[in-house]
């Protein structure tokens, strides 16, 4: 955990968060006081946030790209994990080589 720092309860009791509790994109929490005394603020957003990195544009671009590779063809089919490993290992192989040259 981070070091605790203060709050100040401003008038009508309006706190304003630090820039870094904040999460870019999210404006509205959920909050539940818990037994001790704590509070807990809960984001609210369309898309949890342990997937938000699918949204990002870079992800995307990546998935266009894979969608555009198996539309075209280029793509291979294994029967197993074996084959796969071995492709994989003979393409560094190969590589290296060309690289020593």
């Amino acid at each position: 955990m981070s070091k605790q720092k203060t709050l100040l309860l401003r008038n009508r009791n309006q706190v304003t968060l630090p820039k870094e509790m904040l999460i870019e994109g999210v404006h509205e929490y959920e909050y539940e006081k818990l037994s001790d005394g704590t509070f807990r603020l809960i984001p609210l957003t369309a898309i949890p946030l342990s997937q938000r990195y699918f949204w990002t544009e870079r992800w995307q671009k990546g998935e266009l790209q894979a969608s555009e590779d198996l539309r075209a063809g280029r793509y291979k089919d294994y029967d197993d994990v074996e084959e796969l490993i071995r492709d994989l290992n003979s393409g560094r192989k190969s590589s290296r080589l060309k690289k020593a040259r």
